[in-house]
């Protein structure tokens, strides 16, 4: 009957910790989901981030593409000039694009962090590039 009993003991606590192990690795795959849907919805975002600003570079380049119809040919040769900065623009937001499309979570941090500073970078020189075409158009009116 004691070996019974121990042997019982002994079913009873292998069964506790084989429970407590599919519980561990249950959890593990939940956070790992969660983890994933994270890293989705934030590759997501920021994909969204970069094409919009692409599509508010391709309207700035359709606005300069519809003056320099009508300027001068200084004010053409300065357009011309601003219309190349934002196209190299819009070619790095292109790369950060595709980095961030072909991105995996073990790449994301990285990714991510460089993609960001990229859309800082090209915002700052689009408000600035802006800025410089409605002066030259301005001037072209006065």
């Amino acid at each position: 009957m004691k070996h019974f009993l121990k042997l019982a003991g002994l079913v009873l606590l292998g069964v506790v910790l084989t429970m407590m192990v599919i519980q561990c690795n249950s959890s593990a795959k939940d956070s790992d989901k969660t983890t994933a849907e994270k890293f989705e919805e934030e590759r997501k975002a920021l994909r969204d981030d970069l094409k919009e600003l692409q599509q508010d570079i391709d309207r700035e380049l359709d606005k300069i593409g519809n003056k320099i119809d009508n300027a001068s040919d200084e004010s053409k040769v300065r357009m011309e000039e601003t219309r190349e900065a934002l196209r190299q623009q819009k070619v790095r937001v292109q790369k950060s694009l595709n980095d961030v499309e072909n991105s995996t979570a073990n790449t994301w941090d990285d990714i991510r962090r460089e993609a960001r500073e990229t859309g800082r970078e090209v915002r700052q020189s689009f408000k600035e590039l802006g800025q410089k075409f409605k002066e030259m158009v301005d001037d072209i009116k006065d």
